[in-house]
C-alpha cells in the first residue's frame, strides 16, 4: 500500500524496499498477517513502515509510539532521528512532553486552537513551558554532561 501512489505494479526492486523497511521496524513476521489481526502497537509499526515507503520529504506522524512498548518507543525515536538525518522534514503530534522535547528541533504548543509557544525544546525549558501550560512537575537526572527531563 505505501508503494500503491507512485507504482502500479511492485516488481523486484519495491518488494526488496517493503522487505528493507519491514526488518527496521522489527515486523517481518507480520507480512503475511491480515492488519485487522493485528494489535495496536503492531499496526502503528505496519502504518510507519507504510509512510516510510512512500519517500516522501516530509512525513506527518500522530502519535507514532502509542500502543507500542518503551524498547520500542525508544527505536522509533532513533529512527525518526535518521529519518531526518537524511533531510526528511518530520511533523509529530505528540502528548507525551518529555519526549517531544527530546526529539524536536521545534515545539509548537495549541491552547484552545491557538498557538500559544513556538520556539526550541530549550526555549520551552526555560520559559516553564511543561509547567504551566500542562501543569506538569518537572525531574532532571544528569549522567555526565547529558541532562535528561522526565514530567509527571
Amino acid at each position: 500500500m505505501g508503494l500503491s501512489a507512485s507504482v502500479a505494479r511492485l516488481g523486484a526492486a519495491e518488494w526488496q524496499q517493503v522487505t528493507e523497511k519491514l526488518q527496521l521496524l522489527g515486523i517481518a513476521e507480520l507480512a503475511e498477517r491480515p492488519v485487522r489481526t493485528l494489535s495496536g502497537g503492531e499496526r502503528q509499526k505496519v502504518f510507519l513502515a507504510l509512510s516510510l515507503l512512500q519517500n516522501a520529504d516530509v512525513l506527518l506522524l500522530d502519535e507514532p509510539a502509542t500502543y507500542t512498548d518503551a524498547p520500542y518507543a525508544a527505536q522509533l525515536h532513533e529512527l525518526l532521528r535518521a529519518e531526518c538525518a537524511r533531510g526528511k522534514t518530520l511533523l509529530l503530534v505528540m502528548h507525551d512532553v518529555g519526549a517531544a522535547l527530546e526529539l524536536a528541533d521545534r515545539v509548537a504548543v495549541l491552547e484552545n486552537g491557538s498557538l500559544s509557544f513556538y520556539g526550541t525544546p530549550h526555549e520551552a525549558l526555560a520559559k516553564e513551558i511543561p509547567e504551566k501550560h500542562f501543569g506538569l512537575t518537572r525531574y532532571a537526572a544528569k549522567r555526565g554532561e547529558k541532562t535528561a527531563y522526565f514530567f509527571r
